[in-house]
């Protein structure tokens, strides 16, 4: 598969939907990411499995920020899950490791 097109499959499993994200997330591709993460119910509670994601810039950000604003603020939750290195940077140098945390169960 090319690193570049950027594929997310939704799957439900219990009270808990994983999302997981393969390709790059930037300008050009966040829109692939942010359709799907909107049909979700706000009251989700989504697990990101981002470790198929070798490059995200802020537009990557942005998505998953704004989704876990509308998300908090109607009882459910948005953590990423397996990071790969490239999120683990953006997370870092953004300062959002803390309130993106990879977490295995929602809070």
């Amino acid at each position: 598969m090319d690193d570049q097109v950027l594929r997310v499959d939704v799957t439900d499993a219990d009270r808990i939907t994983v999302v997981i994200v393969t390709g790059e997330i930037d300008a050009h591709s966040m829109l692939a990411l942010q359709a799907p993460l909107a049909e979700l119910s706000p009251q989700s509670h989504i697990l990101l499995d981002m470790s198929g994601v070798p490059f995200m810039d802020c537009s990557g950000l942005r998505v998953i920020l704004g989704q876990r604003i509308k998300m908090t603020e109607a009882g459910g939750s948005i953590h990423i899950h397996h990071a790969s290195p490239a999120v683990q940077r953006i997370m870092q140098i953004s300062g959002l490791t803390d309130l993106l945390r990879e977490s295995e169960t929602p809070q």
